[in-house]
């Protein structure tokens, strides 16, 4: 990355900084006065903007920093992404480090933050610009935490856990030296509190709708399934969107949307386990009976397993696509029937592929 880049990238960073400090009534109140304020959602939601579902993430240096990195080499986003991180171990500015933060966490590479605060935070007297990122970083676990795997937020869980129970170094020094440790400890105590908060609520989630492990190893399984078979990575892609909207619907209209998006996917499916038996196939998807008839004929289904399937694509129509409302059962029933159908006739396709 040439030297007038990492000028620009400067100019920019020193720009978020200096909008931070002319903000008086800005979204870095609460990184500011962070001891001060409970991290309830009523406080947050004053102190940053009447629609917190947009905050931050909208900021137009964290969003240009994404902008940029998507026009970089491997080598040079590798680059581009150590000079950001620089900037939270040597720069305490407010708009800085939340900018540097927010690209992390909006691009999905929280880890790779972590590990960095992880290595920078090592004592009490460089922990300004860490403990700003760990507050930014709480702040889109309470406002966007649909970007946010399960994976990250458990780590993110045993680093401030670990702390706590000073089993981590930084946590014993911080137990013996108590007093220069005070912003550190507000900082990973509420991060502790938001990130058990979080994955808290997602296992009640689970539990609501009957969380099923084996049911989930086979999920696991129909992608793993389909991204080596070659089929497009739409298509793995789309089912783990079903997962999230099955888990994430509340209302009747929320719940049809699901089960649309689920015969979207049979569809695609259907086509794709077609062509790679036959190439030349004209099967469309949305014909239920002409690919179940198709599958019969080449040996993939027996009989009943292609009367299944026609079944199942009609469930979906007449319960969902069809209907402006459906039941929250009705969803769940087609999501496990969608993974346990679809494991089934990909693990055929491998066999007649391999016989």
């Amino acid at each position: 990355m040439d030297d007038k880049l990492k000028k620009k990238i400067k100019l920019l960073l020193t720009n978020a900084a200096i909008k931070a400090s002319d903000n008086k009534v800005s979204n870095y109140t609460l990184t500011e006065d962070a001891g001060r304020y409970p991290l309830d959602d009523s406080t947050i939601k004053g102190l940053i903007d009447d629609n917190p579902e947009d905050w931050q993430l909208n900021n137009q240096h964290s969003g240009l920093l994404i902008k940029l990195s998507q026009q970089l080499s491997a080598r040079e986003l590798k680059e581009f992404e150590q000079l950001l991180l620089s900037y939270i171990e040597n720069n305490g500015s407010d708009g800085i480090v939340d900018a540097v933060t927010l690209y992390f966490v909006h691009t999905g590479n929280t880890g790779i933050l972590l590990d960095h605060i992880c290595k920078t935070l090592v004592g009490y007297n460089n922990n300004g610009a860490c403990v700003k990122s760990i507050l930014c970083i709480i702040q889109a676990l309470r406002h966007r935490p649909d970007i946010f795997g399960s994976d990250i937020t458990e780590r993110l869980l045993d680093y401030a856990d670990d702390y706590m129970q000073s089993r981590s170094k930084l946590g014993q020094d911080a137990d013996e030296y108590s007093s220069l440790y005070t912003d550190v400890t507000k900082a990973l105590r509420r991060l502790y509190i938001t990130t058990n908060e979080m994955l808290t609520r997602d296992f009640a989630r689970q539990i609501d709708t009957a969380f099923n492990p084996e049911l989930n190893a086979d999920e696991a399984r129909v992608v793993e399934q389909i991204e080596s078979i070659g089929f497009p990575l739409d298509l793995s892609e789309s089912l783990r969107h079903i997962s999230d909207l099955v888990e994430q619907a509340n209302t009747p209209m929320k719940y049809r949307d699901c089960m649309s998006a689920i015969r979207a996917f049979t569809e695609r499916f259907y086509e794709q386990v077609a062509k790679s038996i036959d190439p030349a196939t004209k099967i469309d998807g949305k014909d239920a009976e002409k690919a179940a008839k198709f599958f019969k004929e080449k040996r993939l289904l027996s009989t009943d397993m292609a009367d299944l399937l026609m079944s199942h694509r009609h469930f979906l129509s007449n319960d969902g696509t069809h209907r402006i409302k459906s039941r929250r059962e009705d969803a769940r029933i087609a999501k496990n029937m969608t993974i346990e159908i679809s494991l089934y006739v990909i693990t055929r396709l491998r066999e007649l592929q391999e016989s």
